[in-house]
């Protein structure tokens, strides 16, 4: 999480604090760092900082782009597209407060990449998707449509990105490579489900053979209510990808 992110979450939380108990929740950690090099990932869960569903696509423990261990992501279908699903502890949906999902992208090339927001199980509540297309527009949609927030994104280094969900509102704040290019924007869900997944794909295309990179990929609850199907905060005793 960006400084400027962290101190404008925070400022969120102390105002609500106010009137209501504030919790927080790491429901998601990998960083991959313990992991085996040049091995496929597993798909323990977050418990153990790996996704649970890796679909028509490797996913691949590398020692670069970046300077830690970090995740290597390639389609490896012609027809479908691929993905690698990260669903949140214990299958958590977040359905009131506040959810901040980070995670650092690397792209070695313009193509065709996609990675998004779902509900747990990552599959039919349409919370984002942020696709850089090939021809070097980066567009952002959810239930409400879309928007193009840049027309040439970068390739060669670390791209981050975090994701503020105020489930409350049913907003979104995305800051995208150190800037905030979206504030407040209504995601509109409206099916009662909440957030509980991230997943990093790419599009199926015969004449792709590239990759990209993905790493220190994150989520933490900020709860003011019990808003878990599966409980609140106290009956939880497992440790997130090893961080109590």
């Amino acid at each position: 999480m960006s400084a400027k992110s962290l101190l404008v979450l925070v400022a969120a939380v102390a105002a609500v604090s106010a009137v209501s108990p504030v919790s927080a929740q790491l429901l998601l950690d990998a960083g991959f760092d313990d992991k085996t090099i040049d091995a496929p990932i597993g798909t323990g869960g977050a418990a153990v900082g790996e996704p649970t569903l890796v679909s028509y696509a490797t996913a691949i423990v590398r020692s670069s782009p970046f300077i830690s261990p970090s995740l290597e992501i390639q389609d490896d279908d012609d027809y479908y597209s691929g993905y690698v699903n990260f669903d949140f502890l214990e299958d958590a949906e977040i359905s009131s407060g506040l959810v901040s999902i980070t995670f650092d992208t690397w792209f070695p090339a313009v193509e065709n990449f996609i990675l998004g927001v779902r509900e747990s199980g990552f599959a039919a509540c349409y919370y984002l998707d942020l696709e850089f297309q090939d021809d070097g527009d980066v567009k952002v949609w959810d239930s409400t449509g879309g928007v193009t927030i840049e027309n040439t994104y970068p390739t060669g280094r670390v791209v981050p990105v975090e994701i503020v969900f105020d489930m409350d509102a049913g907003t979104y704040d995305l800051h995208y490579d150190g800037s905030r290019v979206l504030d407040d924007r209504a995601h509109g869900v409206e099916s009662g489900c909440g957030v509980g997944s991230v997943y990093f794909g790419i599009y199926d295309d015969p004449d792709y053979d590239g990759a990209y990179s993905v790493d220190n990929i994150s989520a933490t609850a900020y709860l003011f209510k019990d808003g878990f199907e599966t409980g609140d905060f106290s009956e939880w005793s497992i440790a997130v990808g090893g961080v109590k």
